[in-house]
């Protein structure tokens, strides 16, 4: 099964992983996270009905995605969506990561439009801490690598897209203190889609 999957420069940078290179097989959880939609949008995120969970592809590492969630502890939420089981931290109610899922939910279902991407190094930290936490690490496959090189403007303290349509540049491999998109001076706020086959 091959899927696109969002990655952060930063979390290269900061040490939680090498460079990413196409050919090479690597091991990370992932991390689910909904797209903000207009109120009252048919796929704003929200609680379902029981369903099959499922994965349909929209665009880029954007997903419509139906599952359930199997595991809730403080922050942290896990949600088997049937061909992969993703964590969030927070409640995408209220947008907080602090925020506290009711352990009720265990059992139910989430059904709404998410991002997938490669997990900064909140669930594998935490593992380290908590036995209880259940693994949901899978090997990846590493097939094609888009750094994303859409123009960017300094917007106060924020690296701003000056358009909307993203562009995309194909990469053998990442280069976490050189890749930069045009507009930008330094590595700060880079982002990347890896196209990677599901392993295990």
């Amino acid at each position: 099964m091959q899927m696109t999957i969002g990655l952060e420069g930063w979390i290269m940078q900061d040490g939680n992983y090498k460079d990413f290179a196409v050919g090479e097989e690597r091991e990370f959880a992932l991390e689910y996270g909904p797209k903000r939609l207009p109120p009252g949008s048919e796929k704003t995120c929200h609680i379902a009905k029981p369903v099959n969970p499922s994965i349909e592809h929209i665009e880029e590492h954007l997903y419509d995605m139906t599952g359930q969630f199997s595991f809730i502890y403080k922050e942290f939420n896990v949600v088997d969506f049937g061909m992969v089981k993703a964590y969030a931290r927070g409640n995408w109610r209220t947008r907080d990561s602090r925020d506290e899922l009711p352990s009720t939910l265990i059992g139910e279902y989430i059904t709404g439009h998410f991002y997938l991407a490669v997990d900064p190094f909140f669930w594998k930290e935490s593992r380290r801490h908590y036995d209880h936490f259940p693994n949901i690490t899978e090997k990846w496959r590493i097939d094609e690598i888009l750094f994303d090189v859409t123009p960017v403007q300094l917007v106060g303290r924020t690296w701003t897209p000056v358009q909307e349509e993203r562009i995309f540049k194909s990469l053998d491999k990442t280069n976490m203190w050189k890749d930069t998109p045009p507009g930008m001076n330094i590595p700060l706020g880079t982002s990347y889609l890896l196209n990677c086959t599901l392993r295990t």
